[in-house]
């Protein structure tokens, strides 16, 4: 089945110099999630993701940031995706499509496989590839405390207002109707403990910067024996923790303790930190799951027994994570 963006995908790639009317040179739909994500291979063979990005998330300026700060990572030696700038040096053009238009990146291909995949069919070597998560997550921290941004690079904010504030990034996760009154009430009351919390965290730049803020198994690719963390859709300035905290699975997964041992070792191996350090990421794991709820109910029609459950998983967690919460 084509899709429906296929011939706006077709069109684009002309900005960057690639006539997809010619033999030999193709663009086929790959995964449609936030955005719409197409494989383009030239008529040299060299293949390329494409990228329709979603309207309305980020603007210009912000997706301009974004190919800056995966620069910085790139000059410091990690593997992320390459980014090609139009014919005309563009980072962006505009693809037109059935309903609108939206803003079309292109980035090298890489062959690997992405881990979850791997971990589904093995999982023998899960402390490995956690470790290596681990690794590569305190060396973006390592370029994310060096960077230094002028005043015209603009990403969102994973702190106090963007996760638990009035309006956070992912949407007001307790104000929804789907929601019963008592959970609403509860997770607000939470969302307010929570916030009050995080505005004493300190934002100096050994503990807060730009981090990838959705680093799981699923955006980190497996190349031989070396990882590579893909799209940065999601990165903005956030907390480090937040970044260990959603790159570990569920904390009531089977895996979740052999995974964070091995996490907490890899990044140890490069940022030594003190205990306090990793800590929290139980709290950064809460948080990540109270503004899920948010993006779900942006995207989903969600039954009320299907809520309630996400936030009865939280109020389960909640007694360990957070022992001084009375509601």
């Amino acid at each position: 089945m084509t899709h429906a963006w296929q011939s706006a995908a077709e069109a684009v790639v002309a900005e960057w110099g690639i006539d997809a009317t010619q033999a030999g040179i193709d663009v086929v739909f790959v995964s449609e999630s936030e955005n719409f994500v197409f494989r383009v291979r030239d008529d040299d063979g060299r293949q390329y993701v494409l990228r329709l990005h979603r309207p309305g998330y980020h603007n210009r300026s912000e997706l301009d940031a974004e190919h800056i700060w995966i620069q910085a990572l790139a000059e410091a030696g990690l593997k992320v995706p390459c980014a090609h700038r139009t014919s005309d040096d563009s980072g962006y053009a505009i693809a037109k499509g059935p309903d609108g238009s939206r803003f079309a990146g292109l980035y090298d291909w890489e062959d690997g496989q992405i881990l979850s995949e791997v971990l589904a069919s093995d999982n023998s070597q899960l402390a490995h590839w956690y470790e290596q998560i681990g690794r590569t997550a305190a060396r973006m921290h390592l370029t994310a405390m060096a960077f230094k941004p002028d005043d015209t690079f603009v990403r969102h904010a994973f702190d106090a207002e963007g996760t638990m504030g009035d309006q956070p990034f992912w949407g007001r996760f307790w104000d929804d109707s789907r929601h019963t009154s008592e959970d609403s009430e509860y997770l607000n009351d939470l969302r307010n403990h929570i916030h009050r919390r995080l505005k004493t965290l300190p934002t100096s730049s050994d503990t807060y910067g730009m981090i990838h803020a959705d680093m799981h198994a699923n955006n980190v690719l497996t190349t031989d024996d070396e990882i590579m963390v893909i799209d940065f859709d999601d990165a903005g300035f956030g907390w480090y923790q937040f970044d260990l905290a959603v790159a570990l699975p569920a904390h009531d997964s089977p895996h979740h303790g052999i995974a964070a041992d091995a996490l907490i070792r890899g990044y140890q191996s490069v940022r030594s930190m003190s205990p306090e350090f990793f800590e929290s990421i139980p709290l950064f794991q809460l948080i990540r799951s109270m503004n899920h709820i948010g993006w779900f109910l942006a995207r989903y029609d969600l039954p009320q027994n299907y809520l309630r459950s996400m936030v009865n998983g939280i109020r389960e967690r909640v007694v360990s994570v957070i022992p001084d919460f009375d509601v």
